[in-house]
């Protein structure tokens, strides 16, 4: 006799309520980790932003000329005010102090804070003659070796010399007794461009070698990391002493150690000279005042730009230093 077996279709209420069970596990767990990769998206877009700004500010702050202490501090078009310690910024989604009707962002409104933060960093202040005449080993960093880049008539025309002079306390440099001054090639008559680069030879000694726009080797020495590196302008001047019209002078530094390069330029404030920070750490005194009350070599301060969200979440924050008379 046989057996009749009857099929059950479909699935018991059991297995209805285990299978809804475990797809919305498999659910919450493929929700939260779409919303954890968001976050880290959105997260990581605000971060990059942020440091765009960053930048922005930095390389605002580096090239303007501002004095500290007071209640704001203008660069460019952004104006930081004083907040106990630091200048800040009060800034909109779109890192704007203003909204579209031109009313200013407040600390209640901001979406994002800027914040600059000045700090004295260890540094000699000195000061120096307005005419420069630092050659008489008298004044700043009188006993540091120093680069001399001079000028001098040949016959019809002047030509632009360069030489390293190890300090004498007995005796002044004297361009025209240097027998080892070397000339430097000009991209034209008034434009000079030199590169100078440092590289270390050990934990206390590095080479210094300054070439021109030919690559022409100027100079090559070995010289102690901790000294000052001082590029003397006092005898660049026509026979009759005034100061060459028109002259453009740049001197790009290749900083090849991870020491801080300290470098002054001991010239008259009407001399053109561009120094440009092309790698590492340079650090750069430049005297400028018009009397000799006022020139000084101004203070190196450390800068700490910040930014954070209206949450306190810092999304930014970078360093640098900067002269500031």
């Amino acid at each position: 006799m046989g057996r009749n077996c009857i099929k059950k279709k479909g699935f018991t209420l059991l297995e209805v309520i285990i299978s809804m069970t475990i797809i919305s596990i498999l659910s919450v767990g493929i929700y939260t980790g779409y919303m954890i990769m968001i976050r880290e998206t959105k997260d990581g877009q605000a971060k990059q932003e942020a440091a765009l700004e960053g930048k922005k500010v930095a390389e605002a702050l580096e090239a303007a000329d501002f004095k500290i202490g007071g209640d704001s501090i203008t660069v460019g078009n952004m104006i930081f005010n004083k907040n106990q310690a630091t200048y800040v910024r009060y800034l909109n989604k779109d890192y704007k102090d203003t909204e579209d009707d031109r009313t200013l962002v407040t600390k209640d409104t901001a979406r994002y804070i800027e914040s600059v933060t000045f700090s004295s960093a260890v540094a000699k202040t000195a000061t120096t003659s307005d005419a420069v005449t630092l050659n008489t080993n008298t004044g700043l960093n009188s006993k540091a070796n120093k680069i001399y880049i001079s000028r001098e008539k040949d016959l019809q025309d002047y030509k632009d010399y360069i030489s390293y002079w190890k300090y004498d306390e007995s005796k002044n440099y004297n361009p025209q007794t240097d027998d080892k001054k070397k000339n430097i090639s000009l991209l034209d008559s008034s434009e000079m461009q030199l590169s100078m680069y440092l590289t270390r030879i050990d934990s206390s000694n590095e080479n210094i070698n300054v070439i021109d726009y030919t690559g022409k080797n100027l100079i090559k020495e070995q010289r102690k990391i901790s000294d000052n590196i001082v590029i003397n302008f006092s005898n660049y001047k026509n026979a009759d002493g005034t100061l060459p019209s028109n002259e453009n002078i740049e001197i790009n530094v290749y900083n090849e150690t991870s020491s801080a390069a300290n470098i002054y330029l001991e010239k008259q404030m009407n001399l053109n000279v561009d120094l440009e920070k092309r790698k590492g750490e340079v650090n750069l005194y430049n005297n400028r005042a018009e009397n000799v009350s006022q020139d000084d070599m101004g203070t190196l301060y450390n800068i700490e730009i910040s930014i954070t969200d209206n949450k306190s979440d810092n999304l930014f924050t970078g360093y640098y230093k900067k002269n500031i008379h």
